[in-house]
């Protein structure tokens, strides 16, 4: 019989030692500068270490518009993003069981506690116990943990309960198809519920609407990712969405 978050109880969370994951070569790291927009508001945006840097694809965003990002970004890897998006309030950064945290945040090089370092569930399955060493050595270090890429009709919530991690991020998109809005609306109250007993936020991908931002805030969900634009000002997304 499939898990449900709502059939899970509480459980102890195991303190296992600090591995040591370092990656001997040089991986393109992929990470999010979430920026405070000073009306409660918080967004974000993408760039890679390897030089090329986007804004999450939308209506707006045109092939020139990736070129020029491309080339701003040769010499900084935030690129056009630099300087003229003010202070970011915290960076998002993909992380697996085969780099660091601290190699992580070296390469963003910003406060450990302004790190958010995002682990895809499938792969932390693969290797549970090192999975554990992994997230734990990221909070040791002050930063934040971010869990995705988990199925929603059938999650693996015993294991998720014993991960040291502040965030579960979901995207509506993957939910099985023939689930009705109803059925979507339970199972994301659910994995509300299940992330506020392990002290953990809920982050919805492909909030493209005020209202679905309401929606979802009345679920409890705390965060809400959306679509971006270009401004005059480099690449903000457009608070009208968030």
């Amino acid at each position: 019989m499939a898990h449900t978050f709502s059939s899970v109880l509480a459980g102890q969370r195991a303190l296992f030692p600090t591995a040591d994951v370092s990656r001997a070569g040089q991986p393109s790291v992929y990470f999010r500068a979430l920026v405070d927009l000073g009306n409660g508001d918080v967004a974000g945006i993408e760039a890679s270490r390897a030089g090329t840097a986007s804004p999450v694809d939308g209506p707006s965003f045109r092939l020139s518009d990736r070129t020029a990002l491309q080339n701003a970004s040769a010499q900084d890897p935030l690129g056009a993003w630099g300087n003229a998006i003010r202070q970011p309030a915290a960076y998002l950064v993909r992380g697996d069981l085969d780099s660091s945290p601290a190699s992580l945040a070296a390469t963003v090089q910003a406060p450990f506690d302004r790190i958010i370092i995002m682990y895809d569930m499938a792969a932390l399955l693969v290797a549970p116990g090192r999975a554990i060493d992994v997230l734990l050595a990221a909070k040791r270090l002050g930063a934040r943990v971010l869990l995705d890429n988990f199925d929603l009709a059938d999650p693996p919530a015993r294991f998720m309960e014993l991960l040291p991690a502040d965030i579960l991020r979901v995207d509506p998109r993957r939910m099985p198809w023939h689930w009705e809005e109803p059925r979507g609306q339970e199972t994301m109250a659910s994995l509300v519920r299940f992330a506020d007993n392990l002290l953990m936020d809920v982050a919805s991908e492909d909030v493209q609407s005020i209202g679905r931002k309401q929606e979802l805030k009345d679920l409890g969900v705390r965060y809400g990712q959306g679509g971006w634009r270009l401004d005059t000002a480099g690449v903000l997304p457009d608070p009208g969405i968030l």
